[in-house]
């Protein structure tokens, strides 16, 4: 009886071992002829693919759990008019930029660049000049005759903790 057991030429054994369920074991064999009438259904219903252990292989990628960020919502208003103070009936009316990039704001249209001379459609401030070193610490331009200031003036005769300066 042993030997007639061990003549099968296909024996599947799976198993699964489940601890939390009483610890049991299943067993499952499959004889040859099980396998013969499985493969006989497959001829005639199923379809071959090329064996690819390439994709069964690799364990398939954990997608980001991470929270993304909300973006920043566009803004409505010319933020470039707004933080210089102009009026909120004009700053409401424009953007500082189109959606292509194009300056908008007539006020920064008018500026020209001190650096590299850009004004209309591509001005900017100072501070956002392409061509401004990104190691300087700011752009300084000639003093004119407003900002240079005489030896009485009460900032040049105390330090930066406030203590008066020798002279």
């Amino acid at each position: 009886m042993l030997r007639k057991t061990l003549n099968f030429k296909v024996i599947i054994v799976t198993y699964y071992i489940t601890f939390r369920y009483n610890r049991k074991i299943y067993f499952k064999v499959a004889s040859l002829s099980k396998m013969d009438d499985v493969m006989e259904e497959f001829r005639h219903n199923g379809r071959d693919f090329e064996y690819c252990p390439d994709v069964d292989d690799y364990p398939q990628p954990v997608p980001n759990i991470r929270r993304k960020k909300p973006k920043k919502p566009l803004p409505n208003v010319c933020v470039f008019c707004r933080n210089n103070g102009v009026e909120e009936i004009y700053y409401r009316q424009h953007l500082i930029k189109y959606a292509d990039g194009r300056v908008q704001c007539p006020v920064l249209r008018a500026y020209t660049c001190p650096i590299c001379g850009a004004t209309g459609d591509t001005a900017h401030t100072v501070s956002h000049c392409p061509m401004r070193s990104k190691n300087s610490a700011s752009y300084q331009s000639k003093p004119s005759i407003e900002t240079i200031s005489t030896t009485n003036d009460p900032k040049l005769q105390r330090s930066s903790i406030g203590k008066r300066r020798q002279k």
